[in-house]
């Protein structure tokens, strides 16, 4: 399971009652309690994240901190694009040796999605010898992309639009070039390739690229 760009900060626990009236514990990051100390990047690039661990015999215990981008998983067969993984981010997975004699399950979702999404697809891994591999499979990028209630915490579908695109070429974190694909505000697109820009037809990712890396959307107005 993909997961988010988390900062690790100092954090406090509190109880907190929910639907039901049943309580969990519940930690949040200082980050998330000091509101007013946001620069202009988290409030444009920054959300918050719900972690809930729920084990057999205790109560939920949830923990609330920021995130600045996504990581999703693409490596399964069912998952084509990038829509698809979203919708498997908040499928809960479960957790060996948390408890003794217990079952335990980790779900993830977006307790307050940011003004723009900054998605990791999950392309490389390593090896034993700290080598890294690079999943070169083709992976769908929609020009629109629904944040549904499943992943949400509470309140209506969000709704983003694709600006922007960044792609890694080579086969390996080690070696590699990496190009841009930018919109402008006139809609146009761009393949940016170091110091070569020039305009093209649409995004053309949404049948599908094996080098696309990282994936930029913005929320939509109005919606």
């Amino acid at each position: 399971q993909g997961n988010g760009g988390a900062s690790p900060a100092p954090a406090e626990d509190w109880e907190e009652v929910g639907k039901n009236n049943k309580s969990s514990v519940t930690r949040r990051h200082t980050e998330v309690l000091n509101e007013g100390r946001k620069s202009r990047i988290t409030s444009i690039f920054g959300g918050l994240l719900r972690s809930t661990v729920r084990a057999e015999g205790s109560k939920p215990s949830v923990c609330i901190e920021p995130f600045t981008f996504l990581q999703l998983d693409i490596s399964s067969d069912e998952v084509e694009g990038v829509a698809e993984a979203m919708q498997r981010f908040s499928v809960p997975e479960y957790l060996d040796d948390y408890c003794v004699g217990g079952v335990a399950s980790k779900t993830v979702q977006i307790e307050k999605p940011p003004l723009v999404m900054v998605v990791q697809l999950m392309r490389f891994s390593y090896t034993s010898s700290g080598h890294s591999i690079k999943l070169t499979k083709s992976c769908k990028i929609p020009d629109s992309l629904v944040v549904g209630k499943d992943t949400l915490v509470g309140g209506p579908p969000v709704e983003y639009e694709l600006f922007a695109t960044i792609s890694h070429h080579g086969n390996s974190l080690q070696s590699g070039h990496y190009t841009a694909c930018v919109k402008d505000l006139n809609k146009r697109w761009f393949h940016c390739d170091d110091d070569e820009i020039w305009e093209m037809n649409g995004s053309g990712l949404e049948d599908g690229s094996s080098d696309t890396y990282l994936v930029l959307y913005r929320k939509k107005e109005n919606v």
